[in-house]
């Protein structure tokens, strides 16, 4: 079992881990020209995150053997990995969207920058969230 002293210290692992990641890739995609397909990427992995956030908040008692229920006892672990993702392709898709819109390139860096940092610092509780709503367990 871990103390919350060692889950705070993960957090924070996390948290300035994904800083410098998050900053390496506002910088260079605030520069770069990246294909439309990213985009569609970043939409359908966060509709994955969200869309997992809402069962587990939404989950009622229906029956245990719904294809929805099935399909998500499958292939649940494998969502659930989208939101170590999620941060870094919502900084890139903050930053395409905001250089198409002719935003200052300084201005396109530190947007996409805060809001990867935002999402980065909410996917942690997100991620457990999601887990115990698919287990089952939390809701």
């Amino acid at each position: 079992m871990t103390s919350p002293m060692q889950l705070a210290w993960f957090y924070a692992a996390w948290v300035a881990a994904s800083a410098g990641v998050l900053w390496v890739l506002a910088r260079w995609a605030a520069r770069q020209e990246l294909h439309g397909s990213v985009l569609l990427i970043a939409a359908i992995i966060t509709l994955i995150c969200i869309g997992l956030l809402v069962y587990a908040f939404a989950r009622t008692g229906g029956p245990p053997g719904s294809p929805l229920q099935q399909l998500l006892a499958h292939q649940g672990q494998i969502l659930l990995l989208s939101f170590l993702v999620w941060p870094f392709i919502v900084c890139a898709t903050v930053a395409q969207i905001s250089r198409r819109l002719a935003i200052n390139a300084r201005a396109s860096r530190w947007l996409s920058f805060a809001s990867g940092i935002v999402i980065s610092c909410l996917c942690p509780f997100a991620f457990l969230a999601a887990g115990c709503g698919l287990a089952g367990a939390c809701f």
